[in-house]
């Protein structure tokens, strides 16, 4: 088994082929397993992967043919039904995917002696808290899909002792480079299909119990999510072989309407309106980022700033 060898879950995905092109970068020999039910081989291979296994996690016997086939040091696994509105309509596929799927990928890493990092969100919170939320808060899971990921992460520690559950805050940004299309941009490319088709962008709620009544979230450009992952493994993982749960974010809040605001001052033509709140969604979910910035990581990008960038990008300018 090689320190250098690694298995992305999810490794075409959005998230998943970013991390794939930082490993890559780092030198390592990445390995990407993927049924292609939302992600895109070209993602990967642009990303530089090593091998492909095109595998669905429920399936557990083909699993565990490849991570024996493969043995790799380490499994970031990331593979999982990701939209809290639709896992509202198919909660068993989403209890499926999440829960017994990442169990199967626990259990076979489990059987190589991989280590695991783990994909996780913050949306296991809840919004129960109006400052930053710590690893040692309470959690209290909304939607299916936070639930399912909190049932996650007590399989995760169950097989695996020693592994790093990383909570996500809101993940925006792309590296163009990996061929990112416009619906896979989260907010900025709802953003930026307003912008070209003339119609008004929406904010789902102005009544929350925020300071201008819109949702408040953190958001975390996806580069410094992807190098988190490889700073997991080399500090932590390497070094101090402890589990341990990390919040991923970068510790500022920024409002919808804030983030709106900004972009009309690039774009004057750009407007929104206000709708009703959607089922499951938060008001209020920010890192508290003390621990992992004790470990001697932090986000390097600002939210709005990227933004803009990630808009400019999308339309070609």
């Amino acid at each position: 088994m090689s320190s250098k060898r690694v298995i992305v879950t999810g490794g075409a995905g959005y998230i998943g082929s970013h991390i794939v092109k930082e490993l890559k970068g780092k030198g390592y020999e990445v390995g990407v397993l993927d049924n292609l039910s939302r992600g895109k081989l070209e993602w990967a291979e642009k990303a530089g992967m090593d091998e492909f296994f095109e595998v669905d996690i429920l399936n557990f016997d083909e699993l565990k043919d490849v991570f024996e086939k493969y043995r790799p040091f380490c499994v970031m696994h990331l593979a999982a039904k990701v939209s809290v509105e639709e896992g509202e309509k198919k909660k068993a596929e989403y209890w499926n995917v999440n829960f017994l799927g990442s169990k199967n990928v626990f259990e076979v890493a489990k059987l190589v002696e991989a280590k695991v990092v783990f994909s996780s969100s913050a949306s296991v919170y809840g919004d129960w808290k109006s400052g930053a939320f710590k690893e040692e808060d309470f959690t209290k899971p909304v939607s299916c899909y936070a639930k399912t990921k909190m049932a996650g992460e007590y399989v995760l520690f169950d097989f695996h002792s020693d592994a790093v559950a990383l909570r996500y805050f809101n993940v925006i940004g792309f590296d163009k480079s990996l061929g990112m299309h416009l619906d896979e941009g989260g907010l900025p490319a709802n953003i930026v299909l307003s912008l070209k088709t003339g119609k008004k962008f929406k904010i789902y709620g102005n009544d929350w119990d925020t300071k201008d009544g819109t949702p408040v979230r953190d958001f975390v450009d996806v580069r410094d999510v992807a190098r988190a992952h490889i700073f997991v493994l080399e500090r932590i993982l390497m070094k101090k072989g402890e589990g341990m749960i990390l919040n991923c974010g970068t510790g500022r809040g920024v409002s919808v309407l804030e983030v709106c605001e900004k972009i009309r001052e690039e774009f004057n033509e750009f407007e929104w309106e206000f709708a009703g709140r959607r089922k499951a969604d938060l008001g209020y979910v920010i890192a508290d980022v003390s621990k992992i910035n004790a470990l001697g990581w932090r986000a390097t990008y600002s939210p709005v700033d990227e933004f803009v960038r990630v808009v400019k990008e999308l339309l070609g300018e």
